[in-house]
């Protein structure tokens, strides 16, 4: 049975200026200008001069059109319940198929990798398991490789994204890495979506899902998977990058020895609230640095006094510095340094426009 939608002369079935026109019992027009029967083939490489192809696979009720086979537009049958998954070209697979990536790359294909789950799982990527924009594919949970890039959000839709999610946490040897950037509202995100196997003893998972050594690394981002730095012995989270340079977007997992001064804990993720108490718990692990409003800040030398972001500062600095949220030691100079509100300032010659409290801090 067939359905066209410019029936021609005796029967025919032709395109809509009535220049090409197939037999009845041949309905599909191919690439190469050739008609096919719908019970012919079970894949139909369609369109020829410029015509809607999927205007002529619904001529045949019995197969779907799929776009984007490598460049060409195909018209298929289903893939039968045996052999689930659908690749680039209509070519069907077993769910226990031995290789070990298939290509995909157009939404109805992609969809077919859901089918078997527990078995294969979604990649936006190369068949190493590397993220490659547009590139799709389906990729067996039990590779060898240890992680499998599932997409970059930027790119993927909330259906694309849900049955990504779905695939990963269905295969029972991997764990789900989002490694998302949040803007400051925590609306949306882009970044990389990881289903990575599980590291090994001494081992910990890293925000693109790969195992990083604890003691080996001075830092390491843990986008998605923060709670890995729990795992880590004299390490803990923070907000900046490698450099020390502040970076709300970012969860790096920080050695407590590091030379940063001051390390931000403050975070713009969507789990803030989570993740913030996890830094701020990991901070007071460090034995070298304690919380400075929203900063694990080292403990300064003798002399030294910290502002309210955990810097430190002599006591015979000309500048000013904010203190406020200071623990400990606030503007702690006697005789060289009063506070003025929250601000610590250094004691003037003419103390006489200072509160008597004030002035009994300069030594007056």
């Amino acid at each position: 049975n067939s359905c066209c939608e410019h029936p021609g002369e005796n029967g025919t079935c032709c395109d809509e200026n009535s220049k090409y026109c197939c037999p009845p019992d041949k309905p599909v027009i191919d690439w190469y200008g050739q008609c096919h029967s719908c019970d012919e083939e079970r894949i139909l490489n369609v369109g020829y001069h410029g015509q809607n192809r999927e205007v002529i696979c619904n001529r045949c009720p019995s197969h779907i059109y799929l776009p984007n086979a490598w460049g060409h537009q195909h018209c298929v049958l289903p893939c039968p319940a045996d052999k689930p998954l659908m690749d680039a070209e209509g070519v069907c697979y077993a769910c226990d198929d031995s290789r070990g990536y298939i290509y995909m790359n157009n939404s109805l294909s992609v969809s077919s990798c859901s089918k078997c789950p527990g078995s294969w799982v979604h990649t936006g990527g190369n068949s190493d398991g590397s993220f490659f924009y547009y590139l799709y594919g389906c990729m067996r949970c039990d590779s060898n490789i240890q992680s499998i890039s599932m997409g970059n959000v930027g790119y993927m839709n909330n259906e694309n994204i849900q049955m990504a999610v779905f695939a990963c946490q269905s295969c029972p040897n991997r764990t789900l890495v989002d490694g998302r950037r949040y803007g400051g509202n925590d609306s949306g995100g882009y970044g990389n979506l990881w289903c990575a196997k599980p590291c090994e003893q001494g081992f910990v998972l890293d925000g693109s899902g790969q195992c990083r050594e604890c003691q080996s690394n001075g830092f390491f981002d843990v986008r998605g998977v923060y709670e890995s730095c729990y795992n880590c012995e004299g390490h803990f989270l923070g907000t900046a990058r490698e450099d020390g340079m502040h970076d709300y977007y970012l969860m790096g997992c920080h050695r407590c020895d590091s030379d940063i001064q001051s390390i931000s804990l403050a975070t713009a993720w969507a789990n803030k609230t989570e993740s913030n108490t996890a830094a701020r718990v990991g901070c007071n692990r460090c034995r070298e640095r304690q919380v400075v409003n929203e900063y694990c800040a080292k403990y300064c030398e003798d002399g030294k006094i910290w502002d309210n972001v955990g810097q430190c500062h002599t006591c015979d600095e000309e500048e000013d510095f904010n203190v406020q949220g200071v623990p400990e030691n606030k503007c702690a100079c006697p005789g060289v340094r009063y506070l003025d509100g929250n601000t610590c300032k250094k004691c003037p010659e003419d103390m006489s426009a200072l509160t008597p409290e004030q002035q009994a801090q300069c030594g007056g």
